[in-house]
């Protein structure tokens, strides 16, 4: 009895080991209710959502100007009438948009040795020992002795041609210029001719010092330049124009909108309860993503102004010259147009230090292009809380849905060049490439629904659309305004996913 017993129990335990075995080489798939319950994934995936929509406004192509530059000056050289500390603190060093900024270049200037700078040209100051062009130091009258004016020439000063009594040369050319005879020197001598002894000598015309005019001048084109036709022989003379010109912004608005850049994000989810048709829980998702707004495109601003007209006491050249000194080939003939000094409205009373010395001028008011480059690019952080709810489809399928709070630290760039070029200008107005850099943190809401697709009781896929929405946030540089709206609203995801 007691041996059929055991008999018994051992062919119990064999077939419980046969069936155990069987079942564990079945490769059908296990149903989910055998399994051990497992409550945490991860997920890690490719997203499209997001982007962003950005309105630049403000002082779109304002301020434009030409800069001041000035060989050889710095503020060390040259002392400022005006001590820098008491002047107005400059609001925009870049395009020299303030007064204070305008006050310190005309001191430059003056002490620099400009009676006025433009845009499109500038004028020297003239004095009797300014040696430009080659003109011997001027005298009030004719010397009876050499000059010294280098190691390797000197000139005798003879006086203004039908001016200083019995000078003349018989040509009416040379009326009223100021003549000198040039003797290249040796050792502080002069050179005998082989021929004759007597020494080797030059005689050249210049103008003489005019407190009123100068001849050191230059303008950017002939274009600038007008011939003015005199009532008889020797009588013609010119005009020229020069002109000072910036920009006003016109209330352009360029509104731009970033799609759905490609990102990176990692998603943790925790089951906190299962029922027999659905389980929910709680997700959080960090990921990165970026988004660039830029455009190329022309605008339209205010041009304002002011030009001058300055006389010249004779024509220009006809050898294309754009200013003075000018010289004949042979270089013994001044042929320089002199410029006055002082514009044609200049007024004593309100050209003074106060008005860069340039108060009077026609006033210019126009519309003019801009060609301009804008971009607002972000990189953005972001994070994601909130509930999920997940749903079994099939044996494979499953849907899930998600829904919360998101949160983003934007780093972003704004960047702009606007140029300007203008016919009365040879060179171009422009910003130069302009950069500034904004840290912002911003915050919504998000959701998400995607379809599962389960390889194994572990591992699956995973695809959806996903909606996010996010806080605006506005970025300034140089009156120059970007609003950044962060509500790229639709996009897609999908990854991989896996269960421990």
């Amino acid at each position: 009895m007691k041996s059929t017993y055991l008999r018994a129990s051992l062919l119990l335990a064999m077939f419980a080991g046969l069936s155990v075995q069987s079942f564990a080489q079945d490769i059908r798939p296990v149903p989910i209710e055998y399994l051990r319950p497992m409550k945490n994934s991860v997920s890690i995936g490719v997203r499209a959502v997001g982007g962003a929509r950005v309105k630049f406004s403000g002082n779109l192509g304002g301020g434009l100007r030409q800069h001041v530059n000035l060989p050889h000056l710095d503020y060390d050289q040259y002392s400022i009438p005006i001590p820098i500390n008491e002047l107005p603190v400059a609001t925009d060093s870049v395009t020299g948009n303030s007064p204070a900024l305008l006050q310190i270049y005309t001191a430059m200037m003056i002490k620099a040795g400009y009676t006025a700078i433009f845009d499109n040209g500038s004028i020297m100051m003239d004095s009797p020992d300014n040696t430009a062009g080659g003109r011997p130091p001027s005298r009030d009258t004719p010397d009876t002795q050499m000059m010294i004016d280098n190691s390797t020439q000197g000139s005798w000063y003879k006086g203004i041609v039908g001016v200083t009594p019995g000078l003349t040369t018989g040509d009416p050319r040379h009326d009223g210029m100021a003549m000198y005879e040039i003797y290249p020197l040796s050792n502080g001598n002069t050179i005998p001719d082989p021929y004759t002894g007597d020494p080797l000598k030059t005689t050249k015309y210049y103008l003489p010092y005019d407190a009123n005019r100068s001849r050191n001048w230059s303008l950017n084109s002939r274009d600038q330049y007008t011939y003015v036709a005199g009532t008889g022989p020797g009588t013609d003379t010119g005009q020229v124009t020069f002109g000072r010109y910036w920009t006003e912004a016109a209330g352009n608005e360029i509104e731009l909108e970033d799609g759905n850049n490609p990102g990176v994000e990692f998603r943790f989810e925790r089951i906190l309860q299962r029922f027999k048709r659905f389980e929910w829980g709680l997700a959080a998702t960090a990921g990165i993503s970026e988004f660039n707004a830029k455009t190329r495109q022309g605008i339209q601003v205010r041009l304002r102004g002011n030009e001058y007209t300055y006389n010249l006491s004779r024509p220009l050249p006809d050898d294309g010259s754009t200013g003075g000194p000018t010289f004949t080939a042979d270089e013994t003939e001044e042929t320089t147009a002199a410029i006055g000094i002082h514009h044609d409205n200049y007024n004593e009373a309100t050209d003074t230090f106060d008005h860069n010395y340039q108060a009077g001028g026609t006033p210019v008011d126009r519309m003019a292009d801009v060609h301009g480059y804008w971009q607002m690019r972000g990189v953005y952080y972001l994070y994601r809380a909130g509930p999920f709810i997940r749903v079994p489809l099939t044996r494979k399928l499953s849907l899930s849905a998600s829904a919360g709070y998101m949160g983003a630290y934007v780093g972003s760039k704004f960047r702009y060049e606007e140029t300007m070029r203008i016919p009365e200008v040879t060179a171009a107005y422009t910003t130069g490439d302009t950069v500034k850099t904004n840290q912002r943190y911003v915050s919504g809401y998000y959701g998400d629904l995607n379809l599962e697709w389960w390889l194994s009781t572990r591992t699956g896929f995973y695809a959806g659309a996903a909606y996010e929405k996010m806080g605006d946030y506005t970025q300034i540089h140089a009156e120059r305004r970007a609003d950044v709206k962060m509500d790229g609203g639709a996009g897609f995801r999908f990854g991989i996913i896996t269960r421990f």
